[in-house]
């Protein structure tokens, strides 16, 4: 769980470093910002940028459900392994056992 927030971190931050070079080199080659195309109403800057605002938030929710999930059947069949070990211990256990009360006989 830590290393998938460390990693979706990473590209947060990487969105947000690379957004402000975008905008620093808009604002350096043609002395215009993002904000400038972002709020003239008919650009259709502002609508990409609002779709692909809403895509990256639905991606993220997916991967976040997914890792949930995977998590989760993971978490059972640990459950369901140990409880296979368990039962071959056990008959073991009986085996070792009745092998010894038959050595004593």
């Amino acid at each position: 769980m830590k290393k998938v927030l460390i990693e979706l971190l990473k590209w947060i931050v990487g969105g947000i470093v690379g957004g402000i070079a975008f905008n620093k080199y808009l604002e350096y080659s043609t002395n215009t910002t993002i904000w400038d195309y972002f709020n003239d109403s008919y650009s259709i800057t502002r609508w990409v940028v609002i779709v692909t605002v809403f895509v990256v938030l639905f991606f993220i929710y997916k991967a976040v459900k997914l890792y949930i999930e995977l998590r989760k059947r993971i978490s059972d069949m640990i459950v369901e392994h140990k409880h296979e070990i368990e039962v071959v211990n056990h008959k073991r256990q009986m085996e070792y056992e009745a092998s010894m009360s038959r050595q004593k006989n």
